[in-house]
């Protein structure tokens, strides 16, 4: 996947491009250092997958799956759908089921059909029900897989997201080995600004 903050960005933030040394006699045209470009990929990578675990959600468009066990039991039926038996998907706004897989009892791999099960799209979190029932697996770890798309986040939200990820790179660039601590050194879970920025974003279930 693309990245929603570049490399290049990043550099810009961190002041690291040529003639932003912050000296009066920098050369403006001397290459940019390489040198820990990889580094920053990384820390971009880590800062993206904390801004989601933080706000509960995909940042851009992904594809995901749940992998269960075993479909949920279905113990009574209420207007059509299995209420108990309701399969929840994290991890964003959900734009599609793309399929659902099975093993089946005899071993042999299934695809689920459509019209055997109904998706409410406009919870969150998304939700599948079963028409009836769902159908019996095989007693084994993993034997159901939902794949599903995730929509990304809209562009002033995206915009808020992007500056937490600068923040962040920002300072796990600055304090590499020592734990983050705030003006009275106490330590720090996350920079004050990025829990302020991120909170507002937090994606809440809705009953």
């Amino acid at each position: 996947m693309t990245e929603p903050v570049s490399l290049d960005d990043i550099k810009v933030h961190l002041r690291l491009g040529a003639g932003e040394t912050g000296e009066d006699d920098a050369d403006p045209t001397a290459p940019v250092d390489a040198s820990e470009d990889d580094y920053l990929q990384a820390l971009i990578v880590a800062a993206r997958r904390a801004c989601e675990l933080r706000i509960g959600c995909a940042i851009v468009t992904a594809e995901a799956s749940l992998t269960l066990d075993r479909f949920p039991a279905s113990p009574h039926r209420h207007d059509g759908v299995a209420r108990d038996a309701t399969i929840f998907l994290p991890a964003g706004t959900v734009t599609a089921v793309e399929q659902i897989a099975y093993r089946a009892t005899d071993g042999t791999e299934q695809l689920l059909d459509v019209a055997e099960y109904v998706a409410d799209l406009t919870r969150s979190p998304a939700r599948i029900g079963p028409i009836g029932a769902w159908p019996t697996t095989a007693r084994t770890p993993g034997a159901v897989i939902v794949r599903y798309t995730l929509a990304p986040l809209t562009d002033d939200d995206l915009q808020i997201v992007c500056h937490a990820i600068r923040l962040l790179v920002g300072n796990w660039y600055a304090n590499r080995e020592g734990a983050v601590v705030d003006t009275r050194g106490t330590p720090a879970e996350l920079p004050l600004a990025v829990k302020w920025l991120l909170e507002p974003l937090r994606l809440v279930a809705t009953p």
